[in-house]
């Protein structure tokens, strides 16, 4: 028999009947990954110094300080990671393993296999708040994930609906578990007179619900235990969080943490064994100050170009007439004094990409003329479609959707009273809007855009090349990072648009 060298592969060969026991043991091993899910839920480590998932839910059972205060366990752990991180995957699988309690195998087993201190979980089964954004986000990012993670048997209150939703688990002695979805939109309303052993929050939250929330984990009904974890891509530049728990962003004594203890992790999209080709390329296609937010989760200050990523030989098309299946809507920023924007836009519903394909950017109007024009234009796009597509069935409402800025009360209630062309108010989260035009302005996997403007929006394509953030000064340099308030009718009325699409799901 010949020796082995180390270069040389040890061939093991099975019997007939270890080859059936080895396929039975693998088939009982895919049955228990799908009747305990989080058991086998691992959350990936690298060393230092590139991030660890792991290390973020470790420190749990570690002593930190908070300056003037003495040594203790965290109060709050902040996660600041790029996009597809993994950042929501911490967030999730703690949230499951705390509903399901210290004395649940799965929660037990997961806890073991991560580093997770059994005594930050509940002695019985315990109770979570999990806030994204909105409801839309929470249906569409967040219970998908806590779906994946909890036990087949749990039951859902309003899984589907843009609404507060509940997620039950089934625990040891009949105990139930709850995880409670709630969003940011909601006000810090929604939040008062609640508690819960561990509280989430997906993405950058409003410090007032901050403020509403942030000593509910010391109530008697938490044992104790209690946990805030926050989990974002820094976005907005230097905000509240970043005066909150990051030292050298705190300017005043109503700054930092207070007499909470705060462990800070960073997860790197490129440190995630999770992260594909794509991830990276996506990233790459950012500004250099915005890649490092979304790719690193690090908190920047924003400079130049808003938009970087619009570029005429990619967002710039011909113009032509889309077709009448296309989902039609209208953006408006009203103006008298100051130039009014209106746009129409149309969405492929095949590639999802939105159109902007007629301008109407005019001072010294009144709304009554705006709508009056508007009338008229959409009247002459419908004889233009029935002489184009005299097979297809035009709808009754050619645009079923207006977007106008809400502060125009007046504007808003003659277009509706007067002319029967009734708006619904925009979303004004400047940060928020500028994130969703800036996901649809960047390339897909494929190559392409999902927002484009026809050649005949002159102005639109103008403002996007001079709509610059805000020169900072030694009197607002730790403000947040927000837009020069110049050449910016039609990015403010794009940004209307674009974000009551995505909120609207079309």
């Amino acid at each position: 028999m010949p020796v082995q060298g180390p270069a040389t592969a040890l061939r093991v060969t099975l019997s007939l009947a270890e080859k059936k026991r080895a396929a039975q043991l693998m088939a009982q091993l895919e049955r228990h990954k799908q009747t305990n899910p989080l058991a086998h839920a691992d959350l990936w480590d690298n060393p230092a110094p590139q991030t660890s998932q792991r290390r973020c839910v470790e420190v749990l059972g570690q002593q930190v300080s908070s300056e003037g205060f003495r040594p203790g366990l965290p109060d709050v752990v902040c996660i600041l990671g790029g996009n597809g991180s993994g950042k929501s995957e911490v967030l999730l699988q703690t949230a499951v393993a705390v509903a399901l309690g210290r004395h649940h195998k799965d929660a037990v087993r997961w806890a073991k296999r991560n580093g997770f201190p059994l005594d930050r979980l509940p002695e019985g089964q315990g109770r979570v708040i999990i806030s994204s954004l909105t409801h839309v986000d929470s249906r569409k990012i967040v219970r998908p994930k806590a779906d994946r993670y909890a036990p087949p048997r749990s039951k859902w209150r309003q899984r589907w609906a843009d609404n507060e939703a509940e997620l039950r688990m089934p625990g040891s002695d009949g105990v139930t578990g709850i995880i409670v979805f709630k969003a940011n939109r909601q006000g810090r309303e929604a939040f008062q007179g609640d508690w819960a052993h561990m509280y989430g929050y997906d993405e950058e939250h409003s410090e007032d619900v901050w403020k509403e929330t942030q000593h509910r984990h010391s109530r008697p009904e938490c044992e104790g235990i209690g946990f805030h974890m926050l989990s974002m891509t820094p976005l907005k530049g230097v905000t509240w969080v970043a005066r909150k728990f990051l030292p050298e962003h705190a300017l005043t004594k109503d700054d930092g943490p207070g007499e909470l203890r705060v462990s800070v992790h960073w997860l790197h999209t490129a440190d995630s064994p999770h992260a594909t080709e794509d991830n990276l390329r996506a990233l790459r296609s950012y500004g250099t100050h915005e890649r490092e937010a979304r790719s690193k989760g690090a908190i920047v200050a924003l400079e130049g170009r808003v938009f970087e990523e619009f570029q005429r030989h990619t967002h710039v098309v011909p113009s032509f007439l889309p077709p009448p299946h296309w989902v039609r809507m209208q953006w408006i920023d009203w103006g008298t004094a100051n130039p009014a924007a209106l746009y129409h836009a149309a969405i492929d519903p095949k590639d999802r990409v939105i159109h902007v394909y007629r301008e109407r950017y005019l001072a010294q109007h009144t709304p009554k003329q705006h709508a009056e024009a508007t009338i008229d234009v959409e009247a002459t796009e419908r004889g233009r479609l029935k002489a184009k597509y005299p097979q297809a069935k035009i709808p009754d409402e050619l645009v079923p959707y207006r977007v106008a800025d809400p502060e125009d009360l007046g504007a808003r209630q003659t277009w509706a009273m007067h002319h029967g062309l009734v708006t619904i108010p925009a979303d004004k989260a400047v940060r928020e809007g500028i994130n969703d035009v800036k996901d649809v302005l960047r390339l897909d996997a494929m190559g392409r855009p999902h927002l484009v403007v026809h050649d005949c929006c002159v102005h639109m394509i103008s403002e996007f090349g001079q709509y610059v953030w805000q020169e900072k000064n030694s009197a607002t340099r730790d403000d947040p990072d927000m837009p020069r308030k110049k050449n910016d009718h039609a990015m403010d009325a794009v940004r209307y648009g674009v974000r009551r699409a995505k909120q609207l799901g079309l």
